[in-house]
């Protein structure tokens, strides 16, 4: 007769206190409250906590941070976020007048030539000697 394994106990649930610090440390405290409503593991603490790290970090590279922590504390997931996010910086690119006209006027050069002569002209009669 074959004897059975041993049944497994599933993964334990993180008590609240240790998710509240998880989140602030990850800085994002908006997570907290919604990872409290059900009981989360360690390892799925760690899978969103990463994913909202990716949401944030995709917000901040489409120029698009305060969109990218919205997301993030609706719970959107990081496809979605990305999407929209991709669309919001699109628009914003979009919305972006650029006018290729030159409107002031012939072109100056950087540095104007100094006249020589009349810089010598003027240390001469400072001197005397004009």
């Amino acid at each position: 007769m074959a004897t059975l394994p041993a049944p497994t106990a599933p993964p334990a649930a993180l008590e609240a206190h240790a998710i509240a610090r998880m989140c602030d440390e990850a800085g994002v405290p908006e997570l907290i409250v919604s990872m409290l409503r059900q009981p989360m593991t360690l390892k799925q603490v760690e899978g969103q906590l990463e994913e909202a790290r990716l949401i944030l970090q995709c917000g901040t590279l489409m120029g698009q941070p305060t969109m990218g922590r919205k997301l993030m504390a609706a719970g959107v997931s990081l496809s979605t976020a990305r999407s929209l996010i991709n669309e919001a910086a699109v628009q914003a690119d979009e919305a972006i007048v650029t006018d290729p006209t030159h409107s002031g006027g012939p072109p100056q050069p950087s540095h104007p030539r100094i006249n020589s002569a009349a810089v010598y002209a003027r240390l001469n009669a400072a001197q005397g000697k004009g």
